[in-house]
């Protein structure tokens, strides 16, 4: 039981990471409509 807690958790974590880099792409695709910004991350 531990050990399916622990790797819930890690794709837990791994999900939050991926959901947050998309949430970052999206949200600087959606901000360059409005200021064009030449330098990127």
């Amino acid at each position: 039981m531990r050990r399916f807690y622990v790797t819930n958790l890690l794709l837990f974590l791994f999900f939050l990471q991926t959901f947050a880099q998309l949430g970052r792409v999206v949200f600087l695709q959606s901000g360059r409509h409005n200021t064009v910004t030449p330098t990127k991350t």
